[in-house]
């Protein structure tokens, strides 16, 4: 026997023992690839509220120590935020690219 038949038989052994423990429940594949979609929309959304945090939170740190080191008012802050804001959304951009293509070069 083959790997992938061997692999199906344990599929369908499993399917059966999930229905008999669970048999209010129905488990589907299609049920399964939604779960998982969602996990993976989920982890992007994660992923991109960090970069966005990250981003700010860490130009604003070094604004912040730039004005402290020379003596000036909030201005290397206030630059530095923007540019944070700037690489946050250049970063986004690039992210939701990636997405895109391997949703492009995935076969349906």
């Amino acid at each position: 026997m083959s790997l992938s038949s061997e692999l199906e038989k344990f599929d369908q052994q499993m399917s059966a023992l999930q229905k008999k423990a669970f048999p209010d429940q129905n488990i589907t594949k299609e049920g399964e690839q939604l779960r998982q979609k969602s996990a993976r929309q989920f982890s992007l959304a994660i992923r991109i509220a960090v970069e966005m945090i990250a981003a700010l939170a860490g130009s604003a740190v070094l604004g912040w120590f730039i004005d402290r080191w020379s003596g000036t008012k909030p201005i290397f802050l206030v630059i530095f935020c923007i540019l944070g804001i700037g690489v946050a959304i250049l970063n986004i951009v690039k992210i939701i690219r990636r997405v895109q293509s391997e949703l492009n070069d995935k076969p349906e």
